[in-house]
């Protein structure tokens, strides 16, 4: 019997899925993350011992594997070196890391078979149940109480400031994935009945939104949105768009200096502002001694930030600054050109499948490349591309990258067999009876 979409990797990539969205992060007695990163990595590890892949593209498996492996052992072993604190908690802090391995494990699903209206099922299932676990924490969880609690974990789910007050803290992105998806398909349906639906799912993570202030996350996707439209949508190539986005550049630069200063004036007393320059000073003078590979990776089981620079900082705050303190100059070139490469080859993605996808997965195919751009944009203030729940939703682009480019001929919409399908990428073909010399090499 042929291997094809068994339920047990379906239930173990949901699961890994789930975990990495924030899905129960507020029960942080259940240790659901933790359990999902066991699911990814247990679907990793069966799945690379039983997949058979071309010869050759072994490598594709193993070597986002072996790296982030490799970058977590260097940067425990630098932060021991920086501080002399015990090597294994800064190994250990740096589990969620494991969700990474979601791009070689949806490359291998590919050739086993999976089309892209599986990962899509799948992964808007898990979006969608992680907005709902939000909305339903932020209505029942007393954020005053847990910011003042004596439990760290509970005050690391709440922040405060003067004006905005006490706010969970949640998978804005995610929600922001969702209000996409969702508010194209009301613009997509055909029934009053779907239009409806698709309107009321959209208005939960809007809403959510709003009711956290979530200025920066807000700001990004717009920008994304609004460049893309401007610019990408209608390009049948990168190069136009590459160079007018290329003339804005000098602009900006020209510009920032009026706008840091107007901005400054502004936000003087917001506190979280406030907060953020200190931090910056902080790391700023840190990442100066420690320029090539940063401080490392610290612990809350042995030496953490709070307790090296206050307890108010935190580098997840200060986007790539934050970037260059842990990782250097290293950790942060590589951050970059990552990000850089995974939108610039996820654009040419969609512009491939273009016109030959219907709709549905064509908006799946979107809305995972205008989250990269909104990563992309907002990586100054967060490091979406190495904190989750993000870093979940860009492996799994990575991940269908891969099986684009290395996976089964025809790219993501042909059968286990290798035989191109002859419909478009989303269907599922009934095999094609071959006979006499016209029958396919096996």
């Amino acid at each position: 019997m042929r291997f094809r979409r068994p339920l047990l990797a379906q239930v173990l990539l949901f699961v890994g899925l789930l975990g990495a969205f924030g899905f129960e992060r507020y029960r942080y007695a259940l240790h659901f993350q933790e359990i999902a990163g066991v699911c990814v990595l247990m679907l990793f590890v069966w799945l690379a011992l039983s997949t058979k892949v071309k010869r050759g593209k072994s490598w594709i498996i193993y070597v986002p594997a072996l790296l982030i492996a490799v970058l977590v052992f260097l940067y425990a072993y630098v932060f021991y070196m920086r501080t002399g604190a015990s090597l294994m908690p800064s190994i250990l802090a740096q589990r969620e890391r494991v969700f990474f391995l979601l791009a070689p494990v949806v490359y291998m699903l590919h050739i086993r078979g999976w089309r892209l209206a599986d990962f899509e099922r799948i992964f808007v299932f898990a979006a969608l149940l992680a907005v709902a676990d939000f909305a339903a924490a932020y209505v029942t969880v007393d954020a005053k109480s847990w910011y003042n609690s004596s439990d760290f974990y509970k005050r690391s789910m709440v922040t405060f400031d003067e004006w905005r007050g006490y706010r969970l803290k949640g998978p804005k992105f995610i929600a922001v994935l969702v209000a996409l998806y969702f508010g194209r398909k009301a613009l997509q349906a055909r029934t009053l009945s779907s239009f409806v639906l698709a309107i009321v799912v959209t208005a939960v993570p809007v809403v959510l939104l709003i009711l956290t202030f979530s200025r920066s996350t807000v700001l990004a996707a717009l920008l994304a949105l609004t460049i893309y439209g401007l610019f990408l949508w209608r390009a049948g190539n990168l190069s136009p768009s590459l160079i007018v986005l290329a003339t804005l550049v000098p602009i900006v630069i020209f510009v920032l200096p009026t706008l840091a200063s107007a901005f400054a004036i502004t936000f003087a007393q917001d506190w979280s502002y406030t907060v953020r320059v200190e931090e910056v000073e902080k790391a700023w003078d840190t990442f100066l001694e420690y320029p090539l590979l940063g401080l490392g990776e610290a612990s809350e089981h042995s030496v953490s930030f709070r307790d090296i620079f206050g307890t108010k900082f935190s580098p997840t705050d200060i986007g790539l600054l934050g970037v260059a303190l842990q990782y250097g100059i290293v950790g942060l070139l590589l951050y970059l050109f990552f990000g850089l490469w995974i939108f610039v080859s996820f654009l040419k993605l969609l512009m491939k499948y273009r016109g030959q996808i219907e709709p549905r997965q064509s908006a799946f195919l979107w809305i995972l490349l205008t989250m990269c751009f909104a990563y992309l944009i907002v990586s100054p203030l967060q490091r979406p591309f190495i904190e989750i729940p993000d870093l979940a939703v860009v492996a799994f682009s990575w991940g269908l990258l891969m099986a684009h480019k290395h996976g089964l001929r025809g790219g993501l919409g042909v059968n286990r067999t290798g035989l191109q399908s002859p419909t478009p990428l989303h269907s599922r073909a009934k095999p094609v009876a071959y006979s006499g010399q016209s029958r396919p090499r096996r």
